[in-house]
């Protein structure tokens, strides 16, 4: 089996090309196609096919639709033999998985990598014919001749983003090579299409000025001056008008044109190097830490950054952990240690668009090089970091878009994001859940801070237990302690654990904070599920919160998925029938839901997206 979306969409089969008549499946087909051999999210492929608004019967509908593509392309269930390929199911997912070369998409990027490490060994002429193959996979814009949906749509940008850097850097080859004369015909074409393109433009100015045409450069600077003033209300950058006046007053022989690499980044005395303060005693953590420095280490052949999403409930430690496993790995990565707060702790959010600004300025892009809209910017981004090997440290992911356009272009990079809730997606290389603490974690946690004051070993077995393993709770608990020295330590729990909860008088997160920031994430709905599960008395079944608010038991386990995937809530077992499945709150996380979700209301019918 192969396929085919670099242009119009293609399967080849046993010798017969087609792709599925009804457009619901060519969607489903499409996304699995461009999110080959990773996990796809039901929630994802339902938000493709429905756009946010699925039926109730979206579930059903979206089973036969895997059915049907299976029969018709002979897709075996399970992973067998590597030459061939399958349609899997994976947990709350689906997977297609395709041998090496199946995929047009992938034989691009792996003659890309291919082009640039011959680059980087000064093999200019085969840097040159790598890149020339791959930039002849392309027929088209992806997916030309098919409507799809937003997450597919999404999906592709990175790919469409890495076709222009190519063209750029092919075109720098080709200027380089004295090849100027071929390429003004391909330049004129895409400087048409693309007037505010800065770096098309400039490729066309110095080819034209290499073959003689002088005064034929200077006019398409006019053009694109004129194009950048009119459309973005912008001044050409400082890069294009040094160019500009170079060809004004050029000598008989125009300057060599500077190959496209990352080596003309400006020399800095200091490497970047912004990682919080390493967090001290961390417990109970080792096994999930061989994990994530696994999925770190660079492997041969690799061709995108490495890519570590740690996840878990509130309180359990996600931020701690991404800074200790970022200064366990800090000397794989010389050129630069970012970390990145997406999400003020009053809710507030951290644009794509601004986090870019500030990590080009932090790798020495002067700022009148950094372009305006956020697509470029990512570009640019990615461009300067292609031979750098830089560690990004993301806290408070909430979903994948906020992470795509941040993401650096060098194998030697890596990003660790500590994330609100759990996410899928190609460029997750690995996730890392973190439990509660063990019961003898939890009480060394409390020994190492409360030290002579362990004696009483009843009343600290009574306060490790109430914290349940979080360590949010234990640190307040600790601190607490730290300023009333003059109390014992069964005093903590005389408010029933409120003080703990909202930790109150210590001046730093606590428990309830970090609930009702992701409570606020969530949609209406499941926000009302959310206090249903806090007044439950034990824990809940999918027909039991149906009849709670009113709605169709189809929309009850959406919306209690959702907060699984927020870390807000557990099944307390695996089971083939939904009937069987059960759904509660961690036990602190119920005294602080109980606080913060408001009454639920009387049963009627609830929509899913609240």
């Amino acid at each position: 089996m192969r396929l085919n979306i670099l242009g119009p969409f293609e399967v080849s089969r046993d010798g017969t090309t087609g792709i599925p008549s009804a457009p619901k499946l060519r969607r489903v087909l499409a996304l699995l196609a461009v999110q080959a051999n990773t996990v796809v999210r039901n929630q994802q492929l339902m938000d493709e096919l429905w756009d946010g608004e699925p039926p109730r019967s979206a579930s059903t509908s979206l089973q036969t639709y895997i059915y049907r593509l299976r029969r018709h392309y002979r897709l075996s269930e399970f992973a067998g033999d590597e030459s061939e390929a399958a349609l899997c199911t994976s947990g709350n997912g689906y997977r297609l998985l395709l041998p090496p070369g199946a995929l047009d998409a992938n034989r691009f990027t792996t003659l890309v990598e291919r082009g640039r490490s011959e680059l980087k060994a000064d093999k200019p002429e085969a840097a040159l014919k790598s890149l020339r193959t791959a930039l002849r996979l392309w027929r088209g814009p992806l997916f030309s001749d098919i409507e799809i949906g937003p997450v597919t749509h999404a999906a592709t940008v990175w790919l469409e983003e890495m076709r222009k850097s190519v063209l750029e850097q092919r075109f720098d080859l080709e200027i380089e090579l004295g090849r100027h004369g071929e390429v003004i015909e391909e330049l004129t074409g895409l400087v048409a299409e693309e007037p505010t393109h800065e770096g098309f433009q400039a490729k066309l100015m110095l080819a034209l000025h290499r073959s003689g045409r002088r005064p034929e450069a200077l006019r398409v600077y006019q053009h694109v001056r004129q194009s950048l003033g009119d459309e973005l209300g912008l001044e050409p950058s400082a890069e294009l008008q040094r160019l500009h006046h170079a060809v004004l007053n050029a000598a008989e022989e125009p300057e060599p044109v500077p190959r496209r690499t990352v080596a003309r980044l400006p020399v800095r005395e200091r490497v970047p190097d912004q990682l919080s303060l390493d967090v001290p005693g961390l417990r109970d953590r080792e096994p999930q830490l061989a994990v994530a420095q696994r999925a770190l280490s660079r492997q041969d052949g690799d061709q995108a950054p490495a890519v570590v999403a740690v996840v878990g409930s509130p309180g359990n430690g996600k931020s701690a952990f991404a800074v200790h496993l970022a200064h366990r790995v800090r000397e794989a990565y010389p050129d630069g240690r970012f970390h990145v707060q997406l999400h003020g702790a009053d809710g507030t959010v951290a644009s794509p668009h601004d986090v870019l600004a500030r990590l080009l300025g932090d790798l020495g892009v002067p700022s009148q090089r950094i372009p305006e809209s956020t697509v470029e910017r990512s570009a640019l981004f990615r461009e300067w970091t292609a031979d750098l090997q830089v560690l990004l440290v993301l806290d408070d992911v909430v979903a994948m878009d906020q992470v795509r356009a941040l993401l650096p272009s060098s194998p030697g990079s890596a990003v660790v994001m500590a994330c609100r809730r759990r996410l899928a997606d190609p460029f997750v290389t690995a996730t890392v859940t973190l439990p509660p603490l063990t019961e003898a974690g939890a009480l060394g946690v409390l020994e190492d801070s409360l030290g002579a004051r362990t004696g009483d070993r009843l009343a600290v077995h009574e306060l490790a237990a109430y914290c349940h393993g979080v360590p949010l709770l234990l640190r307040t608990a600790a601190s607490l302690m730290e300023l009333r020295p003059h109390w014992p330590v069964e005093w903590l729990l005389r408010d029933s654990g409120r003080r703990l909860l909202h930790g109150r008088s210590v001046g730093q997160a606590s428990l309830h904070n970090s609930v009702w920031r992701s409570h606020e994430l969530l949609s209406g709905a499941a926000r009302r599920v959310f206090g249903v599960l806090a007044t439950a008395e034990g824990p809940a079944s999918i027909p039991d919160v149906a009849g709670r608010l009113g709605t169709s038991e189809e929309i009850a386990e959406t919306l209690l998925e959702e907060l699984v995937e927020f870390q807000l809530a557990e099944p307390e077992c695996f089971a083939t029938d939904f009937a069987d499945l059960r759904y509660r709150l961690h036990p602190p996380l119920s005294e602080v839901a109980k606080s913060i979700a408001g009454p639920v209301e009387p049963p009627r019918l609830v929509a899913a997206g609240g």
